[in-house]
């Protein structure tokens, strides 16, 4: 595994919509920095930089 970059799933988290979602989070060690990708029924359905 990359110790630069830490992976992580959330599977059926509830959305704001009704309904359950998984994410999928990617955690850059190097900086403040998480992708993150939202996805619905395997399909993807938003993805965000964050920055904190």
């Amino acid at each position: 595994m990359c110790e630069k970059i830490r992976i992580r799933r959330v599977s059926d988290y509830p959305s704001a919509r009704g309904g359950l979602e998984d994410i999928l989070i990617m955690e850059n060690m190097t900086n403040h920095l998480l992708w993150v990708q939202i996805l619905v029924h395997g399909y993807l359905l938003d993805f965000a930089s964050i920055e904190g």
